[in-house]
């Protein structure tokens, strides 16, 4: 897109450098030919227009690079939970050699670890 506002601005550019002859002969206390102001003032439009559209190019280029690194630390996070599952999952002992009593203690143990792990992310 802004190779084709390059050759906007060139042709422009070209048709202003042709029609400068014509305007330096008609000699110098002439006022320019109507046309000679239309076509310049379609060339500082479309500068302008240029000019708009980098700086939205820029805004875009700065909010994909922000996006992509929301989408790094999102992933990012997701693996290190999962993780932390894995290996609390490993660590921990099996039902089957427990007693009623100490299942009990661990869940309450589990329990208290992801309140105070919600609390810390809220804040």
């Amino acid at each position: 897109m802004e190779e084709r506002y390059k050759r906007y601005l060139e042709k422009a550019k070209s048709v202003i450098r042709t029609l400068d002859p014509k305007t330096t002969s008609l000699g110098p206390g002439e006022p320019a030919t109507g046309e000679y102001q239309v076509l310049r003032n379609k060339l500082l439009e479309k500068d302008k227009l240029l000019e708009l559209k980098q700086r939205e190019l820029e805004r875009t280029k700065q909010q994909r690079e922000l996006e992509d690194k929301l989408m790094v630390t999102a992933w990012y996070n997701i693996g290190r939970v999962s993780q932390q599952q894995a290996s609390e999952l490993r660590l921990c002992p099996s039902p089957a050699t427990l007693s009623f009593l100490s299942w009990q203690r661990q869940a309450v143990r589990a329990h208290k670890r992801y309140v105070k792990l919600c609390a810390n992310k809220c804040l």
